[in-house]
């Protein structure tokens, strides 16, 4: 959040709507707590209150496995990290190449350490609470067919009884990444609220 905050003063940026997918839900809701200036609205996507009952799969899960998870990340076979950012999609979608390289790119410690901070973010206070506390508008955004966040209408409930005012929508047809599955439906969202 301070990073973007950083870029958002650079390029004098003021009063953004910000968008923020999967872990970029946590980055979205400190941003805004913690620069609210540069916040006009913000805009959660696929990112739950909490990460309660969430699953990443057995084979995303192996790479945080103490030991055999860094062990894995060096000689992982392409073929693997595909089948890992399976349940970042509905069941059935192509996982798109740009993906698998950039998983191929990421250092073990951001692969790692990324959700394990955001996870400790939202344990500290979920999201929900922070953004009703920021008061800025909020539109969450969740897949029908979400195979890693556990029950996403439950969740985006839970954000309609923290955050008032906040706009919610379940994408039929999509699972984790509503933003490449169902890119014309998300974006006309996204542009409605904003």
């Amino acid at each position: 959040a301070d990073l973007v905050a950083a870029a958002l003063e650079e390029l004098r940026v003021r009063d953004a709507v910000v968008v923020g997918h999967s872990l970029g839900g946590s980055v979205v809701t400190g941003l805004a707590e913690r620069s609210p200036q540069l916040v006009r609205k913000a805009v959660i996507v696929d990112t739950p209150p909490s990460h309660k009952g969430d699953s990443l799969g057995l084979v995303a899960k192996l790479g945080f496995a103490p030991v055999i998870g860094e062990f894995f990340w060096r000689v992982k076979p392409g073929f693997a990290v595909r089948k890992g950012l399976e349940v970042a999609f509905a069941p059935g979608f192509d996982v798109p190449d740009e993906f698998v390289e950039d998983v191929n790119r990421m250092t073990y410690s951001s692969y790692h350490d990324s959700p394990e901070g955001s996870g400790d973010y939202t344990d500290e206070e979920g999201l929900d609470q922070r953004m009703k506390e920021s008061g800025k508008p909020l539109l969450v955004i969740m897949g029908a067919e979400e195979q890693i966040v556990a029950d996403p209408a439950e969740r985006l409930a839970e954000y309609r009884a923290t955050v008032p005012g906040v706009r919610t929508k379940l994408i039929a047809g999509a699972g984790h990444s509503p933003n490449v599955e169902k890119p014309a439906v998300t974006a006309a969202l996204v542009l409605s609220f904003a």
